[in-house]
């Protein structure tokens, strides 16, 4: 594998990461959509921690 290719490959990867947090964070704040504020500001930051 070429320096090439293993950069593409990391990159991917990097994306797929975001792209899959960004999904969560998404269900959270549809889940947590009319729960107090406590509550989202709760899980957000437990999400952070990660």
């Amino acid at each position: 594998m070429t320096g090439r290719q293993l950069q593409l490959l990391y990159r991917e990867s990097q994306l797929q990461r975001r792209r899959f947090r960004a999904e969560r964070i998404n269900d959270i704040n549809a889940a947590t959509n009319g729960a107090p504020k406590e509550t989202a500001a709760l899980l957000r930051q437990l999400l952070s921690e990660e």
